[in-house]
C-alpha cells in the first residue's frame, strides 16, 4: 500500500495512557492563578515565550505566577498538577500533549497551540469539545491575561469542561475500543 492510501486510511486515537477515573478531580480554588509548565524539551514546548508571557502580566500588576519543572516523573508531574491552577502545555508543536491529558483528567484547564486545520483529521465530536485554551506565540500573553482573568464560575466550568473532555475522549477503554473497531473496519477491506 502507497503511503497516501494509508494516510487516507489513517485512525486518529488520543492518547490512552491515563487512567482518568483513577484520577482524582482538584477542585479550582480562589487566589490568583497558579500556571505549571512541565516541559520535556524547552525549546519545543515554548517555555519560553511561557516565561515571558507571565512576566509581562506581572509587570503589567496581573497577580499570577509561573513553576516551571523540566522532565519530571509521573508521581511529580501529578503533583505539581495538584497544586497548581492551569498547565501551559506548549506553543510551537499544534496540539496537545500527554501532560495536558494528565491535567485535565485531573479537572485543570489547559493552553496550547492548536493548529485548527488538523481538527477536521479528529472525530467532529471530540473536535466541538476539545477544552484546550488556544494561544500562539504572538497571542498567548494575551490569552494568559483572559486567564487569569476568570471569575471562580469561569474557573469551575473550564475545570467541568476538562475533566468531561477526559473522562469521553482519553479513557483508556474507550481508545481500545476504538483500535478494535479500527481493526475490524480493516479486516473487512
Amino acid at each position: 500500500m502507497e503511503v497516501a492510501a494509508a494516510a487516507r486510511n489513517a485512525v486518529f486515537l488520543p492518547y490512552g495512557h491515563v487512567d482518568v477515573a483513577a484520577t482524582p478531580v482538584v477542585p479550582p480554588r480562589a487566589g490568583p492563578v497558579r500556571f505549571l509548565h512541565l516541559p520535556s524539551v524547552r525549546d519545543v514546548k515554548g517555555t519560553e515565550l511561557f516565561e515571558n508571557a507571565v512576566g509581562e502580566l506581572k509587570a503589567a500588576g496581573v497577580s499570577c505566577s509561573l513553576t516551571v519543572a523540566d522532565s519530571v516523573s509521573n508521581d511529580e508531574a501529578a503533583r505539581l498538577i495538584a497544586g497548581h491552577d492551569v498547565l501551559l502545555d506548549q506553543l510551537r508543536v499544534g496540539w496537545y500533549g500527554g501532560v495536558a491529558v494528565e491535567a485535565m483528567a485531573a479537572g485543570k484547564p489547559v493552553v496550547a497551540h492548536i493548529v485548527d486545520a488538523d481538527l477536521p483529521r479528529i472525530p467532529a465530536q471530540m473536535a466541538a469539545d476539545l477544552p484546550v485554551v488556544r494561544a500562539r506565540p504572538d497571542t498567548v500573553a494575551d490569552v494568559l491575561r483572559s486567564v487569569a482573568g476568570w471569575t471562580e464560575q469561569e474557573r469551575a466550568a473550564a475545570s467541568e469542561r476538562s475533566r468531561a473532555f477526559a473522562e469521553r475522549w482519553h479513557m483508556p477503554q474507550a481508545v481500545a475500543r476504538q483500535v478494535l473497531d479500527a481493526y475490524e473496519a480493516a479486516r473487512q477491506e
